[in-house]
């Protein structure tokens, strides 16, 4: 009786932590201030996907975020600065009118910014458009 009082006590023991666990998300970069910044922001482009499809978007607020560190200076090519400029901007624009149409256009920005300097992360960027006409996403 005893042993098998202590058998549940020991399984017990460590199925908690692993019942604990937080989920967490692979992501291949380390955290630059890049990679946090971008991360952010995929995480508000979310938040605001699901808010439109209820009518209602809380604002972008995109800062600035051109003369972060980059992951890897590889990344640092000639436009980004410029592309940068664009998308908050953009986010402006939505923050102002906050459309489909505007959402969208920042998920372009994205993948246009993605396609020439970081690939790696388009898939996951797709993701955000905001479906028009039936398309599914």
């Amino acid at each position: 009786m005893k042993n098998n009082v202590l058998w549940i006590l020991i399984c017990g023991a460590c199925l908690i932590p692993s019942c604990t666990k937080q989920k967490t998300e692979n992501f291949p970069n380390p955290m630059s201030e890049m990679a946090i910044s971008m991360r952010t922001m995929t995480e508000k482009m979310q938040e605001v996907k699901t808010a439109l499809k209820n009518e209602s978007a809380p604002k972008l607020n995109f800062l600035s975020f051109s003369s972060l560190k980059m992951t890897d200076d590889s990344f640092d090519k000639p436009g980004f600065t410029q592309m940068a400029k664009q998308l908050v901007q953009l986010s402006e624009k939505f923050d102002s009118e906050p459309t489909i149409q505007n959402y969208n256009d920042i998920v372009y920005m994205c993948q246009s910014c993605h396609n020439y300097l970081c690939p790696g992360p388009l898939e996951r960027i797709k993701k955000l458009e905001y479906p028009i006409n039936g398309s599914s996403n």
